[in-house]
């Protein structure tokens, strides 16, 4: 007791921050920045608040600007001057690093010593004085505004040093845009799963699962990340924090939004597919390497390189390939870009902090997951489109088979018609043939003497035919018109030949012409 009277009369003697920040001049909200409080790193985690306010001299205000817990197993001790009184507006202090394990801010009274308040993702939500997600403190009231005030920072998380004044009106109405703001947030992303999760029972797709799994843990990352996680759902086991926070979440969004590129893409960008599968397995790789150094290493640039890569490659099936759909994937990424890039401008203080600006990236990832849910609506709607054309096709087809069906089947019965009337016209032309057949046959001895008269008569005929033809031909031999082949066909014989000669020299009777005797022998040797 003695050590510490002594040291209470020796601390308004000692220097403290250069800096006081005027609380008067503060309407709305204020960070502390760099240059505005004194650091002290305990790296052990040892000393007391006794002992450390017994050593200014530990402190010093040559430290970064943007300060952070560099080691998780150091006890951080930050040291700044408030100036105000009695009459001034009722002020609040908030860490707005609800990642942090543990903080402790030490308010000096009027009566002398210090007020201790703790606060941190470790304690309960239902144990702090106020139930946010975030770490607030009151201070105002029985403040000793001529001693500076301290915090003790613990953390397993490389969280930044960021402390926020608020003035109690203003806190109230930034507490309830932030809270309806990421209640319509979450409730966007909660919708998007329900729905997508409903299609994928409906149409058994697994690109409907990849995406479930995506926001999923999108909505795990965020809980993690505004401590809604451990204040709300996780709150019996705040020591998962760190783990869910830099490795299962991280690493099972990176795995589900890489299955859900893959998935997404149709089958002729199977080498998108490869260069996505290597990006990330090659980040995994990385990261598993990582884990055998004895310090943890974060991953934060690192881990962009495989969204970069799908991004990239998006990019490419919508100029290149004419994709549409991925045109959704990549105005969604982009919604995601243009958040990040808005957040990261606010952290380097040229945009104006407010809820709108913090929560830009959160903004950017609800229009993303709405984007890319319109572009699976896009893709199955287009290829509904092309399957519905594909069966017109098929159904032309088989109307216009049906009717060459039809034509074919017309054309048979034409033919079998037209055979059964060739058929029918034989059958009675056998049938008459018959009938004549068996009246023939009914009467052989009339058809005998029919056939023999038959015969008579063109025997005649061919005599009397034979015999003009003959005459003709010795008419034409006689007139000395014939040929020397028509004479041989007339008088085959030399007999022939005298007798034809004998039958015109003695037509009217024999007579010598020398002694006129009328009578004559036949000697074949002399003719």
């Amino acid at each position: 007791m003695k050590k510490i009277f002594i040291l209470l009369l020796f601390i308004p003697f000692t220097s403290w921050a250069s800096v006081s920040i005027p609380l008067d001049e503060i309407q709305e909200d204020h960070l502390i920045k760099g240059q505005e409080y004194d650091l002290f790193e305990d790296d052990k985690s040892t000393l007391s608040f006794e002992e450390v306010l017994a050593h200014p001299e530990w402190f010093s205000s040559q430290h970064e600007q943007t300060d952070k817990v560099s080691h998780t197993r150091s006890n951080y001790w930050v040291r700044f001057q408030l100036k105000g009184n009695a009459s001034t507006e009722k002020k609040v202090l908030e860490v707005i690093t609800p990642q942090t394990d543990s903080v402790s801010l030490f308010v000096p009274q009027k009566g002398g010593g210090y007020k201790a308040s703790h606060a941190g993702s470790y304690l309960p939500i239902s144990e702090r004085e106020y139930a946010h997600k975030n770490f607030v403190f009151d201070f105002q009231g029985n403040t000793d505004f001529s001693r500076p005030f301290f915090f003790r920072v613990h953390s397993s998380n490389k969280v930044g040093l960021l402390f926020k004044l608020h003035s109690q009106s203003h806190f109230t109405g930034y507490s309830l845009k932030e809270y309806w703001l990421l209640g319509f947030y979450y409730g966007i992303l909660g919708l998007l799963i329900l729905y997508n999760l409903i299609v994928f029972f409906y149409l058994r797709k697994k690109v409907y699962l990849a995406y479930v799994c995506m926001v999923l843990f999108s909505m795990g990352l965020s809980l993690s990340d505004d401590g809604l996680g451990v204040a709300y759902v996780w709150s019996a086991h705040p020591e998962w924090s760190q783990a869910l926070g830099l490795f299962v979440l991280p690493l099972g969004f990176l795995v589900a939004y890489t299955l859900y590129a893959v998935t997404f893409w149709s089958d002729r960008f199977s080498w998108l597919r490869k260069v996505a599968l290597l990006s990330t397995g090659a980040f995994l790789l990385y990261f598993l390497a990582l884990q055998l150094l004895p310090e943890k290493v974060y991953f934060s640039k690192v881990y962009a390189l495989p969204f970069i890569v799908i991004y990239g490659a998006n990019w490419y099936a919508y100029l290149v390939e004419r994709y549409r759909p991925s045109g959704f994937f990549v105005l969604g990424n982009t919604f995601a870009l243009f958040g990040l890039i808005v957040e990261q401008l606010r952290l380097l203080d040229i945009l104006e902090g407010n809820v709108f600006t913090v929560y830009a990236f959160e903004m950017g990832i609800v229009l993303e997951f709405i984007s890319l849910s319109l572009s699976l609506a896009y893709r199955f709607n287009r290829e509904g489109q092309l399957r519905m054309e594909m069966q017109e096709e098929q159904i032309d087809l088989l109307k216009e088979n049906e009717a060459f069906q039809v034509e074919r089947m017309n054309m048979i019965r034409e033919k079998e018609a037209l055979t059964q009337k060739v058929n029918r016209e034989l059958e009675q032309k056998v049938e008459e043939r018959t009938r004549e057949i068996a009246t023939m046959n009914s009467n052989p001895q009339k058809l005998v003497k029919d056939l023999e008269a038959m015969s008579l008569t063109l025997d005649k005929e061919n005599w009397q035919l034979k015999r003009v033809i003959k005459e003709e031909k010795q008419a034409k031999l006689s007139g000395l018109t014939a040929t020397m082949e028509e004479v041989k066909m007339l008088f085959p014989t030399r007999i022939k030949c005298l007798q034809f000669l004998e039958h015109l020299k003695w037509s009217e009777g024999f007579s010598c012409k020398k002694c006129g005797n009328e009578k004559y022998s036949v000697n074949e040797e002399n003719r």
